[in-house]
């Protein structure tokens, strides 16, 4: 009976390290929160793509993804992630860079980054499909 009884304590206590171990070795990875860079656009313009370039950042979570958006993210290199979407169909194209995507962050051993946004934007209602242009701002240079 005891001897069952101090078998338990320690598995208590194994457990509880090990609790304390995992919880410690990610409080130094705060989270940061990204978002689309505001973006003038013109009469009848709607932007059809999106992509954002990051460093040395882990991407733990996507919110307010457009209904309708085909989304990927590129991890050729995993530190470096890089962000695309684009939409299925014209009736999912954006008035606002505001109704785009924003990211929740955590740096690989460096504060994570966000490089640059690429928009594509297109006029509406489509006819010539050289009326689009591409819209390339830089957010925190290397």
């Amino acid at each position: 009976m005891i001897k069952n009884l101090i078998i338990a304590i320690e598995a208590l206590i194994i457990l509880g390290l090990g609790v304390l171990m995992y919880s410690t070795s990610y409080q130094h990875n705060d989270s940061k929160v990204f978002r689309f860079p505001e973006v003038k656009l013109g009469d009848n313009e709607r932007i059809t793509g999106a992509e954002m370039i990051f460093q040395t950042t882990y991407i733990k979570s996507i919110r307010k993804i457009p209904p309708t958006w085909y989304m990927k993210i590129d991890l050729d290199v995993t530190a470096n992630p890089i962000f695309k979407g684009s939409i299925i169909d014209g009736a999912a194209a954006l008035g606002s860079s505001k109704d785009l995507p924003e990211f929740e962050v955590v740096g690989y051993g460096a504060e994570p980054k966000a490089l640059k946004a690429i928009f594509d934007v297109t006029k509406y209602p489509p006819g010539n499909p050289d009326e689009g242009r591409r819209i390339e701002i830089e957010i925190n240079k290397p």
